[in-house]
């Protein structure tokens, strides 16, 4: 996927921008990290909804599947992780594994076929 695919901006942008020329070399706190994904599916959602050529299906599926490779790693931000937490808030395993944007595709994805 194009880096820059989401680059463009969108009047429905919320989030203040002057943050994201953070330095490279520095591990981002906790909230300079949650501005940037929350960002970036902002722009991911002004994207796809500017496909006024695509149905309304295959623009969500593309929406999810963004998302998904965001997590993974496979964007310009990521990888992150997503565990499931019992009710008692204990940690018991990380869904992210760098492929769910591939079985997304795969298996779920309906809108090509």
């Amino acid at each position: 996927m194009n880096e820059n695919a989401f680059d463009e901006d969108d009047d429905d942008d919320d989030f203040d921008d002057e943050d994201d020329d953070c330095d490279n070399d520095r591990v981002l706190t906790l909230d300079e990290a949650r501005h940037q994904f929350l960002s970036q599916i902002q722009s991911m959602v002004g994207y796809c909804a500017r496909l006024e050529n695509k149905t309304l299906r295959k623009r969500l599926e593309l929406l999810a599947f963004c998302i998904l490779v965001m997590i993974d790693g496979e964007d310009t931000v990521g990888p992150y992780s997503l565990h499931l937490i019992t009710e008692s808030g204990k940690l018991t395993g990380n869904l992210s594994d760098g492929e769910l944007h591939s079985r997304w595709s795969c298996h779920y994805s309906v809108a090509d076929k």
